[in-house]
C-alpha cells in the first residue's frame, strides 16, 4: 500500500500562489511610480491639487507597500515544535485529533503526552532488551530477547514516525494560517491603493 501524501507537500503550492502576488504587487508599485505622474500630474492645476493627488499616489504606493511586506514575511517558513499544536490557530486540527485519535496516535494513546510516553517506554524496553541479549548465552532466551527487542524497534519506529508526521501537520497548518492572515492584510493594502488612485484620478478630472 502506497504511503499518504506527506502534508507537507502543499507548501510549495501555498508559497508559490505568495510569491506570484509579491511579483504583481511589484509590477502594481512600479506602474504607479512610473506611469501616473506622467499620465496624471501634467493635468493638475494649481498646488492644492497638485498636494491632493500627491497624497493619492503616496497612499496607492503605501498600500501596495504593505500588501508586499505582508505576503512577503508569509513567506518565512516557521520553526515548529510540537507545542505548537497547543496554539489558537491550531484550534481545527486539535478537533481532528479529538474526532480521530487512531488516526494520529496510532495504538499509543490519544494525545501528544500519550504519544510521547508510550516511545519512551518503548525505548527503556529496548535498552533494557539490548542489555539482556548481550547478557545471555542461552538460544531459546537469544531467540525469544530478539523478537522482543524486534517489536520494541518496530514501535519506536511507529511512535517516531507519528511524532514526525504531526509535526508535519503543524508546521503545513502554521504556514497556511500565516498565508491567510497574509491575504487579509494584502486585501487591506489594494484597498488602500484603490482608495489612493481614486483620490488621485479625481482630482486629475477635476
Amino acid at each position: 500500500m502506497n504511503p499518504l501524501p506527506s502534508p507537507l507537500e502543499a507548501i510549495p503550492d501555498m508559497r508559490a500562489t505568495a510569491k506570484w502576488t509579491v511579483a504583481s504587487l511589484g509590477a502594481v508599485g512600479a506602474a504607479l511610480i512610473t506611469v501616473v505622474p506622467l499620465t496624471v500630474f501634467d493635468d493638475l492645476h494649481g498646488t492644492g491639487d497638485l498636494v491632493t493627488a500627491a497624497i493619492g499616489l503616496a497612499l496607492a504606493i503605501a498600500g501596495v507597500c504593505w500588501a508586499i511586506w505582508h505576503t512577503a514575511e508569509a513567506l518565512t517558513p516557521p520553526v515548529t515544535v510540537i507545542e505548537d499544536l497547543d496554539g489558537k490557530d491550531l484550534a481545527p486540527i486539535r478537533a481532528l485529533l479529538a474526532r480521530s485519535p487512531e488516526s494520529f496516535f496510532g495504538p499509543f494513546g490519544t494525545s501528544v503526552a500519550d504519544l510521547a510516553r508510550h516511545r519512551r517506554f518503548h525505548e527503556t524496553v529496548e535498552a533494557n532488551l539490548t542489555e539482556a541479549l548481550a547478557e545471555t548465552a542461552d538460544p531459546t532466551e537469544t531467540q525469544a530477547l530478539e523478537r522482543a527487542l524486534a517489536n520494541a524497534a518496530t514501535n519506536i519506529a511507529l511512535a517516531r514516525t507519528l511524532h514526525h508526521r504531526l509535526l508535519e501537520f503543524t508546521h503545513t497548518w502554521q504556514v497556511r494560517t500565516t498565508l491567510k492572515k497574509a491575504r487579509t492584510q494584502t486585501m487591506l493594502g489594494v484597498a488602500t491603493t484603490l482608495a489612493g488612485l481614486i483620490l488621485t484620478a479625481t482630482t486629475a478630472v477635476q
